[in-house]
């Protein structure tokens, strides 16, 4: 299942072997997209906190007031905010207890949200919140610039290993969810394709034929966050457009393989 992730974009046989021949719904294929995607999601947020190093860090400490965590949420400083940008570019880390809601216009793609209660991880505009009174275990928590260094210097190698497991382990069921829920929706939309090729296929079939459809996109879409290209061929109808593309051209190799 695994070669499909490659197999899905030149192979022309797979319409026959897993689309007619084969069983189910075609969850496993769905199930080794979502380890790819939250895999390679996790690697991105890996390299996010790898490009954070001790000078930047004290950097930081030296612009940010005492802070006080009370309960798990910020009672100090209140209606404070401050932005930093990393050399890169790409990088960036707001502290921000205004109690507004996140501003991440004019920001790079990734980095480092801190809210009045909770610490947020954002990558190509997608957020995972982690909130304060979970990291601290409901401990309250007062760190001035000297402690922000030391904590810091401590949580981020921590935090670089940690939040992309939690990322990989918590993204698993809803990325899966997704696929799921799509393969179900193109399953139905293959109707209209099936009708004008003059073709018949049975539920399951449509099933494991949109699951294999939505692969090539997801695939590119996650491959290209990887690699800081910014190509989103999932925003808008670009996603739809790839998925009905091989869709198309899945059903035609239905007739290529019937003409040999």
């Amino acid at each position: 299942m695994f070669s499909f992730l490659y197999r899905v974009f030149y192979d022309r046989t797979l319409f026959a072997s897993f689309v007619k021949n084969g069983r189910g719904y075609g969850l496993k294929l769905l199930f080794v997209l979502t380890l790819f995607v939250a895999l390679c999601l996790s690697v991105k947020i890996f390299f996010v906190f790898s490009v954070i190093t001790p000078q930047m860090i004290s950097r930081l400490a030296a612009q940010l007031p005492e802070v006080v965590i009370t309960q798990g949420k910020i009672v100090s400083p209140e209606g404070y905010k401050y932005s930093y940008i990393f050399a890169d570019q790409k990088t960036f880390f707001v502290f921000d207890t205004t109690r507004e809601p996140p501003g991440l216009k004019d920001l790079p793609e990734s980095g480092i949200y801190i809210t009045s209660d909770a610490m947020l991880f954002v990558n190509k505009g997608k957020i995972r919140r982690f909130p304060f009174v979970q990291l601290l275990n409901g401990k309250d928590l007062i760190l001035d610039q000297v402690g922000i260094q030391q904590q810091s210097r401590q949580l981020i190698p921590l935090f670089r290993f940690v939040v992309p497991l939690l990322l990989f382990l918590f993204c698993i069921p809803g990325q899966f969810s997704l696929y799921f829920l799509l393969s179900v929706f193109y399953a139905a939309v293959s109707y209209f394709m099936t009708y004008f090729l003059a073709k018949n296929l049975s539920w399951d079939q449509r099933m494991r034929l949109a699951a294999l459809s939505i692969m090539p996109a997801y695939v590119l879409n996650t491959v290209a966050i990887l690699l800081n290209l910014n190509i989103m061929f999932l925003l808008g109808r670009f996603g739809a457009l790839i998925t009905f593309i091989y869709m198309f051209c899945f059903l035609k190799d239905d007739d290529a393989a019937f003409a040999r």
